[in-house]
């Protein structure tokens, strides 16, 4: 039974600790020729246990017989020239496997069946299993493949695909197959060694937007040979742009403006149509966006516009605008909530309340909350705005910085009090 260890490096601790004990050796007076090897051969043991205890010494039991799985690549990026040479290949190993190693198949499309679970299997039966052969999702069988291997037996996985991947990360999985001792033998089915290729990797784009606010999608796509075509897009499953795009051999980021008209939950799917392209089936990306309502502002107006000119520029931008005057601010903070921006139109200070006013500044500070002041003959510093907690977040000074100062002065009369007046 061979010995492992999880940390080897304090193995070479060893020749150091028995050359000091033998150096120290020469120093132990006092005693007889075998009483001073015994004393040292005891120190010297229970040194190298415990290098042995540091070094993670354990006995490594290997298993006898073999259990190997067979992953079939059942998808239509697999021809039937290539099923027939997995079907060869797997009839020729159950041949010359060993008497008591176990043998399972595993069929797979877009999602995996077990077509024979792990057992002596010595002849190849014909395949019944019938997948979704639409996609390829290696990642789900080679999962599937880790979950049925049973105790005692070394593991082993025999993947026969063509590695068009259009599902899953099957890199990632192999990653934690290795970590778990599942060895992973690729056998390639049809591969062309010029095969001319371009899928959609990855889609990136913002979770969240805002109602009629224009947002950027990224696509990014990987290509094995200079190619142009179109990318279609639609919103819900209704076409709202196409671009013409020309890609490069190796990766590609293709970026499109989008706009969302609508409130709630929308999905953008990306299909890529190029030239030349051996298999179409991975051009199509998908992405969610949750669309927000549009923003709320709060226009606080000191003199009412009986024409309403500012909140109807505001309307006209996609804004719902709520107008309140002089004496009519939110009193409360949850009256405060839902609004995006507050904007005061030619408000005076004296028109809300030192607790309002904290209030505004800390939905400012904290929450992100849009501030503006438009000022007439009662905003900013003739509003009575100077000092206020609302000053220290303006964009401007409200303190004047040319003033006149005029020095203090001492007048002193003198009266003449002579005889000759």
């Amino acid at each position: 039974m061979p010995i492992g260890f999880k940390a080897p490096i304090w193995l070479l601790l060893l020749p150091l600790i028995w050359l000091s004990l033998w150096w120290t050796g020469r120093f132990l007076l006092g005693m007889s020729p075998a009483r001073k090897r015994f004393v040292l051969a005891l120190r010297g043991l229970i040194a190298t246990l415990l290098v042995l205890a540091l070094a993670g010494a354990q006995f490594v039991r290997m298993p006898s017989h073999i259990c190997t799985i067979f992953v079939v690549d059942a998808s239509e990026s697999v021809d039937a020239n290539a099923c027939d040479a997995a079907t060869k290949f797997i009839a020729d190993a159950l041949r010359h496997k060993a008497h008591d190693d176990l043998a399972g198949i595993i069929v797979f499309g877009r999602q995996p069946i077990v077509e024979i679970a792990p057992s002596n299997l010595r002849r190849l039966p014909a395949f019944h299993a019938a997948p979704d052969r639409t996609a390829t999702d290696i990642a789900s069988a080679l999962r599937l493949a880790m979950g049925l291997f049973p105790e005692g037996f070394a593991r082993r996985i025999v993947l026969l695909s063509d590695g068009n991947e259009t599902n899953g990360d099957s890199i990632a999985l192999a990653q934690v197959a290795k970590t778990e001792g599942v060895v992973i033998d690729v056998i390639p089915l049809g591969v062309q060694r010029q095969r001319k290729e371009v899928l959609v990797s990855d889609v990136l784009m913002p979770t969240e937007t805002k109602w009629g606010q224009p947002f950027s999608a990224r696509i990014l796509v990987d290509a094995t040979t200079d190619a142009t075509g179109v990318l279609r897009v639609d919103r819900d499953g209704v076409p709202v742009k196409e671009v013409s795009v020309r890609l490069t051999k190796g990766k590609n980021a293709i970026t499109v403006t989008l706009r969302a008209e609508k409130e709630g939950m929308h999905r953008f799917r990306f299909l890529l149509d190029a030239a030349p392209d051996a298999d179409p089936r991975n051009n199509v990306g998908m992405g969610i966006v949750k669309v927000l309502g549009k923003p709320k502002v709060l226009l606080a107006e000191g003199d009412a516009d009986p024409l309403g000119v500012l909140a109807k520029v505001l309307a006209e931008n996609g804004m719902e605008v709520v107008r309140v005057f002089e004496g009519q601010l939110p009193a409360r903070p949850e009256e405060w909530q839902g609004y995006e921006a507050v904007l005061l139109s030619d408000y005076p200070a004296w028109g809300m309340s030192e607790g309002q006013m904290r209030l505004l500044r800390r939905l400012v500070a904290d929450s992100g909350v849009g501030f503006g002041m438009l000022g007439g003959e009662k905003g900013f510093l003739s509003g009575g705005y100077y000092g206020t907690v609302l000053a220290e977040v303006l964009p401007v000074d409200l303190d004047v910085r040319q003033r006149k100062i005029y020095p203090a002065a001492t007048i002193v009369l003198i009266l003449d009090a002579s005889g000759s007046m």
